[in-house]
């Protein structure tokens, strides 16, 4: 399926009742494919827990984000794949509301990574698309920001 190693998997099954968790590292270390992953494990303790959920992704800079958003859309991928492959023990696993996750990105900023849902403000706004505030507070799923 996805290879994770030791470290990795701790990150991403551990610090789930954390509020707030920093990562820092040099490029290419795997903090953003981790992240995807760990920002999903938090997703799908929400949907057991029956709790509303919403996720908000912050870096120095926009790449930064749009790299970790992709990996959030390829982590996902990742998991439709493996049900695909075996669905029993992706049920067994895994709410299948969480292949349909919500993932937004906020602004107008150019190159937002496919599967990621742009929410422009105020004038940049097409006609019908939804205001920010309230795509991310709608009564579906979780979301990730």
């Amino acid at each position: 399926f996805y290879a994770i190693a030791g470290d990795a998997r701790r990150y991403i099954g551990e610090y789930g009742d954390s509020d707030l968790l920093l990562i820092q590292g040099p490029p290419g270390s795997g903090k953003s494919s981790t992240t995807a992953f760990a920002l999903l494990a938090r997703m799908q303790g929400a949907l057991d827990a029956k709790r509303e959920a919403r996720i908000l992704v912050s870096a120095n800079t926009h790449a930064a984000v749009n790299v970790l958003l992709g990996w959030v859309v390829k982590a996902r991928e990742h998991l439709r794949r493996w049900r695909a492959i075996d669905p029993a023990r992706f049920d067994r696993f895994f709410d299948i509301r969480l292949l349909d996750v919500p993932v937004y990105r906020l602004g107008g900023h150019e190159g937002a990574p496919y599967g990621v849902q742009v929410l422009r403000r105020g004038r940049a706004r097409a006609r019908g698309e939804p205001k920010a505030c309230r795509a991310m507070s709608g009564p579906e799923a979780p979301s990730l920001l």
